[in-house]
């Protein structure tokens, strides 16, 4: 056996010989070159391929890009690393799906395809909502003048003073956006419709905006939580005792429930009298919040909380 300077072949090997066309089949042959192709981006459209949506036309270069990626940014943050293993609630739901509808948080199983699909529905037509946010808000805060915001209030009053009347509210609601669909002015050549146009880079800053808001509350609400809730150490119960418990956060529990306690009667009797001003305490509930976010009053509400 012939042998190289750099390396050493055992006995034991058979060198790999290219026989004549006329050898048989039985001896030894040089294995075939496989070639495996690199993968390509741009995969032709299947059946999966055509359920994920693409970034609609209407979308700058931006917004598109902010569009494909936050689908698999929020995924990426929500899905835990550690593999998922089905446990025993997952299999008696999948066991109970055919006796009766499912809920609407299970209805579908977490996909990417499906979360992309739904997310380009939401963006597309949540606008209306956050058209009447912003209208609210406008009206709340006093942004179209005294004027918007007291006719808002009169309106309340009225219904206060004759709370049957909040049935022909629909009727109202109904005949307003009739009259606000119909296109008084008249179209210009070429001009498409604001209904047929979606503003997605406005839709998806509102979305951004709304789940901040919904985390700053969740915080600002989250450290007074402790108040509400009643743990072993505050009321001791046998079925704890061989537990560890640990100290309260805080004593008042036991005293908010008390407290609770002893004035609901009282206020069941006082909401079924009849001398109960039930027009005049929702007017003053309905319009407080008004009058604080006045212009002129807003300033003055820190100093009347510290003095609180």
């Amino acid at each position: 056996m012939a042998s190289l300077a750099y390396i050493s072949i055992p006995p034991c090997a058979t060198r790999l010989q290219s026989p004549p066309p006329s050898s048989s089949s039985s001896s030894l042959q040089r294995a075939k070159k496989v070639t495996t192709p690199l993968p390509n981006p741009t995969s032709p459209p299947s059946v999966s391929s055509t359920n994920s949506p693409q970034a609609p036309s209407g979308m700058n270069s931006s917004t598109a890009a902010a569009f494909s990626l936050l689908p698999q940014m929020l995924l990426s943050s929500t899905i835990p690393n550690a593999p998922l293993s089905p446990s025993v609630k997952d299999k008696e739901k999948e066991r109970d799906a055919g006796k009766g509808p499912q809920l609407l948080t299970t209805k579908e199983p977490l996909s990417i395809p499906i979360t992309t699909a739904n997310f380009k529905r939401f963006v597309a037509k949540v606008g209306p909502i956050f058209w009447m946010q912003d209208r609210i808000e406008e009206v709340i805060l006093w942004k179209r003048g005294w004027r918007v915001t007291g006719v808002w209030m009169v309106a309340y009053a009225f219904l206060c003073y004759f709370p049957m009347m909040v049935f022909a509210v629909p009727h109202l609601l109904l005949i307003g956006t009739m009259l606000a669909s119909y296109p008084y002015s008249k179209p210009k050549p070429g001009e498409t419709s604001s209904s047929d146009s979606v503003n997605w880079q406005g839709n998806l800053q509102a979305i951004q905006n709304l789940m901040g808001f919904v985390a700053d509350a969740h915080d600002l609400i989250q450290p007074h939580l402790h108040l509400l809730v009643l743990t072993p150490a505050h009321l001791p119960s046998p079925a704890y005792a061989d537990v560890p418990v640990p100290p309260p956060v805080s004593s008042y529990p036991p005293l908010i429930l008390l407290t609770l306690l002893l004035t609901f009667p009282p206020l069941v009797a006082l909401l079924a009298s009849p001398l109960f001003p039930t027009r005049f305490v929702c007017l003053v509930i309905g319009l407080l919040p008004l009058v604080a976010t006045h212009p002129r009053v807003r300033p003055v509400l820190p100093a009347l909380g510290k003095l609180a």
